[in-house]
């Protein structure tokens, strides 16, 4: 069995399809798109915050949205900097 990177675990749960083409510019490409989403909607959160009069729950569900996008952010740098090819191909796709 070949060595696993940290991970791979991780990206073989979420990426169910097969294995992608492994090609090297999928890397830095993964990182910005990866850093421009997580900044991005955490800075969209707060101007939202900022800007309206939100009530209680538009806020909630707003907080929880913008969580989980900026988690996804995330996850994609975690990958392109830690993570080994093969998983940088799979969170990448086909391209």
């Amino acid at each position: 069995m070949e060595e696993q990177c940290p991970t791979c675990k991780l990206i073989d749960k979420i990426c169910y399809w097969g294995d992608m083409s492994i090609k090297k510019w999928k890397r830095p490409i993964l990182c910005i798109i990866s850093l421009v989403f997580f900044l991005g909607w955490g800075l969209l959160f707060v101007l939202l915050m900022i800007s309206f009069d939100f009530s209680d729950i538009d806020l909630i569900v707003t907080a929880l949205l913008s969580f989980f996008l900026m988690l996804l952010g995330l996850l994609g740098l975690k990958v392109s900097i830690i993570g080994c090819d093969r998983c940088v191909a799979r969170i990448f796709g086909s391209w």
